[in-house]
């Protein structure tokens, strides 16, 4: 059984797609007969939602996954769009990790994206890049146990919908919110190949998503 998971707004969705093209049963945010591809699944717990009068409870559990894969996404991405998080979401991941539920929407995510990730490798086998899964596609077929093959075509609307939902954020912007929280933020981008820059904002050069951790 395969879990690949991330944080939430880390693109696994879009890997969940992938992996269905090359013949597995790896659904997004459930478990298929090969496994799951979601940033829930790294922890057991009850996802609640409350809509109106309509209540529904998911439980969820991450017994059972032989092997874990850890995907990244650069932090100025994923941090801008969990801003489009529901109140669902922050009560669940508050369940695990420090999350300040009082602080503004940015410092959550910030909280979120350092901690959510430090809680994946504890427990992954592999790390990669989402930005280069297709450059790294014959490890990654190699780590979910299928052959080798060429990377899939993905339809447009697998890939990030939400631009226009949310603010897009530099470092800058994150530093104006908590200094301590950014720097520590930067150390984790520089870890997981990702350049950092507070003066533009942006990633520079992120290296080979080769990156793997062995625990």
């Amino acid at each position: 059984m395969i879990l690949v998971t991330g944080t939430g707004r880390s693109g696994t969705h879009y890997t969940a797609v992938v992996m269905q093209k090359t013949g597995l049963d790896i659904p997004h945010e459930s478990v298929g007969k090969d496994g799951a591809s979601s940033w829930k699944h790294i922890v057991s717990g009850t996802f609640e939602v409350k809509k109106k009068r309509v209540r529904r409870i998911t439980e969820i559990k991450s017994e059972g996954f032989d092997t874990i894969l850890h995907q990244v996404r650069t932090p100025l991405k994923v941090i801008a769009s969990m801003q489009t998080f529901s109140s669902f979401t922050w009560d669940y991941m508050a369940k695990f990790i420090e999350i300040d539920r009082d602080a503004s929407m940015i410092k959550r995510a910030m909280q979120a994206y350092l901690y959510w990730n430090r809680l994946i490798e504890k427990k992954a086998q592999w790390r990669f890049q989402i930005e280069k899964l297709e450059e790294v596609f014959p490890q990654f077929c190699e780590k979910i146990g299928v052959t080798p093959q060429p990377f899939p075509e993905i339809e447009h609307k697998a890939r990030d919908s939400r631009t226009k939902r949310y603010t897009p954020l530099s470092w800058n912007d994150l530093s104006t919110v908590d200094p301590r929280l950014t720097a520590q933020l930067q150390k984790m981008a520089e870890e997981y190949g990702y350049g950092a820059s507070l003066s533009s904002g942006s990633t520079k050069n992120p290296s080979s998503s080769h990156s793997w951790i062995k625990r």
